[in-house]
C-alpha cells in the first residue's frame, strides 16, 4: 500500500487485512493539557482562601478538578508550580489577606489565654506545666517577631578576627621582692 493520505474507508479495510478477527479501537492520545481551560483567577483565589483555612486537598482535587500541585501553588500565591518562585502579585496580595485575617484571630485568642496565666496560677502550677508554658510562649515570641534578613556579603570567603591584646604598664603588676 503506497504512503499517503487515505480516505476512512481505505484505512479500516487496510486495518481489517492485517487484524481480521480482533476488534480494534483507536484511541486518541492528548498530550499536554488537552481539552481542560485554565483555571480562571477568581477560581484560584477561591481554592487558595479555602486551601488556607483549612480544607482537606482531597476535596478541593474533587470539587475544583485540580491537582494537588495546582492547590500547592495556589496557597503561595503562584499561577502553578513552574512559577512557584515567581509568585503572581494579585493572588499573592488575596492570600497574604486571608493569612492576616487569620493570623488576627489567632492574635486575639493568644491575648486572651495569655491575660489569663496569672503569677498564682504559675506559683500551684508543677514543673512538667511551667516547662511547657515557657516553651509555647517562646514559640509564640519566635512566631511574633518579625524575621532577622542577614545582608548578603559580596565575598562569601572567610572572615578573619584579629584580637590585639591589651597593653599595660609595668607598673600596674604586682612586685614581690625576693631574698637569693
Amino acid at each position: 500500500m503506497p504512503m499517503g493520505v487515505l480516505s476512512d474507508d481505505d484505512f479500516e479495510s487496510e486495518l481489517a487485512s492485517y487484524l481480521p478477527a480482533q476488534k480494534v479501537e483507536i484511541i486518541d492520545v492528548v498530550k499536554g493539557r488537552g481539552n481542560t481551560n485554565e483555571v480562571p483567577e477568581s477560581l484560584r483565589k477561591v481554592i487558595a482562601e479555602e486551601a488556607i483555612n483549612g480544607a482537606r486537598s482531597d476535596e478541593l482535587e474533587k470539587v475544583f478538578d485540580v491537582s494537588p500541585s495546582s492547590i500547592s501553588a495556589y496557597k503561595n500565591g503562584s499561577t502553578s508550580t513552574s512559577s512557584y518562585n515567581q509568585p503572581n502579585k494579585e493572588l499573592k496580595n488575596h492570600t497574604n489577606s486571608i493569612k492576616d485575617i487569620i493570623s488576627g484571630k489567632a492574635r486575639k485568642v493568644l491575648a486572651k489565654a495569655l491575660d489569663n496565666i496569672t503569677d498564682d496560677k504559675l506559683k500551684d502550677a508543677g514543673i512538667v506545666t511551667l516547662a511547657t508554658v515557657a516553651r509555647s510562649m517562646s514559640g509564640v515570641v519566635k512566631d511574633l517577631e518579625p524575621p532577622v534578613i542577614e545582608e548578603k556579603k559580596e565575598n562569601d570567603g572567610p572572615s578573619y578576627v584579629i584580637y590585639a591584646p591589651q597593653f599595660r604598664d609595668e607598673r600596674t603588676f604586682e612586685v614581690i621582692q625576693v631574698k637569693e
